[in-house]
């Protein structure tokens, strides 16, 4: 049996990892930028110092977007996530309700991220199969 084309099929397919990391990468950070928007206009402001700490990190090649509250200072870490996560009435500086900003803008977004995922997959293999 003979299947004709099938030198230019492993080529393209070959190519397709390169176009899809590509495009990925270009979903990733408009996503993680996105969230940290939104992120920034759901945070409780007091003095605005939390606000300003709102940051995207591009991890693994362009592959992961890590949204984070809270500069590198121990004491802002932990503001961050008292704030998130707020504080048990039983701790010693007293209880503080939750004021969550990162998770509902993460969940937010969810089906948006998931939408433009497979959007970058098919649009590479699009381009890869006609080119």
């Amino acid at each position: 049996m003979k299947v004709v084309g099938a030198k230019r099929l492993a080529r393209k397919l070959r190519r397709l990892p390169d176009e899809v990391e590509a495009d990925v990468a270009k979903m990733v950070k408009k996503s993680g930028n996105e969230l940290a928007t939104i992120a920034r206009q759901l945070v409780p402001v007091d003095t605005g110092d939390l606000k300003s700490t709102i940051k995207v990190t591009i991890e693994d090649r362009g592959m992961a977007a890590r949204v984070t509250a809270g500069s590198d200072e121990k004491r802002s870490i932990i503001q961050a996530r008292t704030v998130e996560g707020g504080r048990d009435p039983a701790s010693v500086s007293g209880g503080m309700a939750a004021q969550p900003f990162l998770n509902p803008a993460a969940t937010y977004l969810s089906k948006r991220i998931k939408g433009r995922l497979k959007r970058a997959v098919n649009k590479a293999a699009k381009r890869v199969a006609n080119g």
